[in-house]
């Protein structure tokens, strides 16, 4: 409903711009008016999204951390690393530090992994 409303809009504003011969509607004949049409919701269509506001991140587990300063033997699992994970994030609804649990596979359960900076 909303997408018939905005073609009907669009052809009233076609046929308002075909009638003052403007340079968009490209002459005055009635028969370039759905082309008009056509152009003006072919524009609307086809915007690409933009990703201005995502950044890459990286999550690392916070218990582990501790454990591995702490010297504790065994936390860094059988390589001795710290549990990570890359991923993006939308500056916009999240201004602050990403807090998510995910799987640490060195611990073998979900942990709660906090943004870097």
């Amino acid at each position: 409903a909303a997408a018939a409303g905005l073609i009907a809009a669009l052809a009233v504003a076609a046929a308002r711009l075909a009638g003052a011969g403007s340079a968009l509607a490209g002459a005055t004949s009635p028969s370039t008016g759905s082309s008009t049409v056509q152009r003006l919701v072919a524009m609307c269509a086809h915007k690409k999204p933009t990703k201005k506001g995502r950044k890459i991140v990286i999550l690392e587990c916070v218990e582990q951390r501790e454990m591995v300063r702490n010297g504790v033997p065994g936390a860094g699992g059988p390589r001795g690393g710290v549990s990570r994970y890359y991923t993006e994030k939308n500056v916009r609804n999240t201004p602050g530090r990403l807090e998510l649990k995910k799987y640490n596979k060195y611990l073998g359960r979900h942990t709660v992994h906090r943004e870097l900076k």
